[in-house]
């Protein structure tokens, strides 16, 4: 049989549904009320990440084919373009839940918020919604369906982003040149932020930045290379990092014909990497490669950004997740944190302003760059999933020209953030 639970203000509700057909059933699950214990769910409280949730967990048979699995990733990607879903998550695999008091096996799961009970009930009868159902349902074993006002895990007091703020000094190009690097650190340091990730300019030594930077209590653990220099004189690379106190050597661009990025500049990016990590490695620093969404290009059965993943040394290759260049792209940074996040170590952390066109030559107007949270990219679920990779460094980018007003803001929303 079946189990549902429903989290209401005087706790679990646990209803045992006899077995139907599986297709009749999951409707039936579907169209559960928020209110099925008799308490009506409101959209009262102030909660941006919706009122209502409506969690699903899904086990497939034993039996389904890698191809029928994809298919069903994808049906869950499209299910949840229905317009009146607030937020969602998609999990694959599906993670532990202690209100799971059978067992925590669930392949998959997806997790949707709505800002009103009208909102869930047009959710519930969209034809998209039916048709999922009616098209994937041979596939799952078993479900379990979540109902809740704003579960106590999602509205609790303790924050979500607890890390060091750092930030790429790259989104003071335009600001340095006006009020000198003194200065510009100096804001970095009043701002609250403790950690950067650059290097000096050409007319200043490694030693001469780190001693300016130590002075204001900022540290470097990252710094950048590139792929050139990586290829013809890596040692050059281990001097600087070494002189800096970075442990990551970051590469944030692979040379290629812009919008034409193809397998053999990929090919050579691989064999760069692996030779350089190795050299790396042996001087107790990271590479890590900077992904900038044109990676995202179909190659085989995949993208070159798997490629790349896949081909590259696990021990001496690592890389940094810019979640608007994945995102513009076409990526979920999330999904792509859950399911590669042990080679992931930093982030760049920058929003994305709601409606621009997107594409994969990793270029686009710098001015789309918005506050934290003020965007299309849902952070909370890209902190959650960064959190259980072990992401170890994240960096604000902000390449605005608007970039002194709007760090502020993209620090107060992290500092604001709740589990």
């Amino acid at each position: 049989m079946f189990v549902i639970f429903f989290k209401q203000r005087r706790g679990f509700i646990m209803k045992y549904l006899p077995l139907l057909s599986l297709g009749s059933l999951f409707l039936i699950l579907f169209a559960v009320s928020f209110s099925a214990s008799g308490q009506t769910a409101t959209a009262g409280t102030d909660q941006a990440i919706g009122q209502l949730q409506h969690n699903v967990y899904f086990y497939l048979h034993d039996d389904v084919t890698s191809d029928e699995k994809k298919q069903f990733e994808d049906g869950l990607k499209e299910l949840v373009t229905i317009p009146t879903i607030h937020r969602y998550e998609i999990g694959t695999p599906a993670p532990t839940d202690e209100r799971d008091v059978t067992d925590h096996s669930f392949g998959y799961s997806i997790f949707t918020w709505f800002e009103s009970m009208e909102d869930y009930e047009a959710y519930d009868v969209h034809p998209d919604h039916l048709e999922f159902i009616e098209r994937y349902n041979h596939l799952w074993s078993d479900v379990k369906v979540y109902d809740s006002d704003i579960l106590d895990a999602r509205t609790s007091d303790e924050p979500l982003f607890t890390s060091d703020i750092g930030v790429q000094m790259y989104s003071f190009r335009n600001v340095i040149p006006e009020i000198g690097l003194e200065a510009t650190l100096d804001w970095i340091r009043d701002a609250g932020i403790t950690e950067i990730e650059g290097g000096p300019g050409d007319d200043m030594t490694a030693e001469a930045f780190r001693r300016m930077c130590e002075e204001r209590g900022l540290s470097i653990p990252s710094t950048g290379a590139g792929l050139q220099l990586l290829e013809d004189d890596p040692q050059t690379a281990v001097e600087q990092a070494r002189a800096l106190g970075s442990q990551y050597v970051m590469v944030s661009w692979i040379p290629h014909d812009v919008g034409n990025f193809n397998y053999e500049d990929a090919r050579r990016a691989v064999e760069v990497f692996n030779t350089a990590g190795k050299i790396l490695s042996e001087h107790d620093l990271t590479l890590t490669y900077h992904f900038h969404g044109y990676e995202m290009r179909p190659h085989e059965d995949g993208t070159l950004f798997e490629y790349i993943i896949h081909n590259t040394h696990p021990e001496y290759v690592f890389f940094q997740m810019d979640i608007f260049w994945v995102a513009f792209g076409g990526g979920d940074p999330a999904e792509i944190l859950r399911t590669y996040g042990d080679r992931f170590k930093t982030m760049h952390l920058k929003d994305m302003q709601e409606g621009i066109e997107k594409d994969l030559t990793g270029l686009t107007d710098p001015e789309y760059n918005v506050p934290l949270g003020a965007g299309q990219l849902d952070l909370p679920a890209i902190l959650r999933a960064a959190e259980e990779a072990g992401v170890e460094h994240y960096f604000i980018e902000d390449e605005s020209s608007l970039v002194l007003e709007q760090i502020p803001e993209s620090i107060e929303y992290l500092r604001s953030l709740s589990r």
